[in-house]
Order: structure tokens, then sequence, then C-alpha cells
């Protein structure tokens, strides 16, 4: 006669496989030669890249950040984002609350 599993049980042999897979992978890179080896690949991969005018690629398109401004980035159902751009929602505005009252400017992308 078999017992089912409660919600529970369920729960809890799910964590332990996801546990044991985050744990093993972890190990995989951290100690073994198999990880160093990616690493020290994605270190040199990192130094070469380069945008096409030479200038190097940082982790974020734009090179330098400035630190006043926050970056948001826009997620809008298909074929909405040609309104933003006609509109031109997307550019800053000079007289808007949010940078006269904290001096912070808004760098919107799609």
């Amino acid at each position: 006669m078999a017992a089912k599993l409660t919600r529970f049980s369920k729960l809890l042999i799910t964590f332990l496989i996801l546990a044991a897979i985050f744990f093993g992978v972890r190990y995989l890179l951290q100690n073994t030669q198999l990880g160093k080896d990616l690493k020290s690949q994605a270190e040199k991969l990192e130094g070469e890249a380069k945008t096409s005018d030479g200038k190097p690629v940082s982790s974020t398109t734009g090179g330098k950040r400035d630190p006043n401004t926050l970056r948001v980035q826009l997620v809008t159902w298909e074929g909405m984002h040609q309104v933003f751009i006609l509109m031109k929602v997307l550019q800053p505005i000079p007289e808007a609350a949010i940078i006269k009252n904290m001096d912070l400017m808004l760098n919107l992308s799609l």
C-alpha cells in the first residue's frame, strides 16, 4: 500500500535536489581544473573585449556611467516600442520632478 507524499515533502525533496545540483556545480567550478580553465578563459576574453571603435567594452553599454543616473529598462508589448521612440518618451526631461528634487537623471532603454 503506497502512501502519497505531502506537499511539504515534495517541496523538501525538490529543494534538496536543487541544492545538490547547485553545490555540485559550485564544487566543480571552484575545485577542479575545468573550473579553473573556464575562469581563466573568461578573464582572458574579458580583457580582449573591445567595441568597433577600439574602446574597451564595459559590463553595460555606454562605457563610463554617471553615478547620478538611474538606468531603467522598459518592457513593453510587441510593437509598442515605436510609440515610445516617436513620442520621444525615452529622452530625459530636464523639468521632471525626479531631476529637480532628487538631482537624479533617468536613462530609459527598451
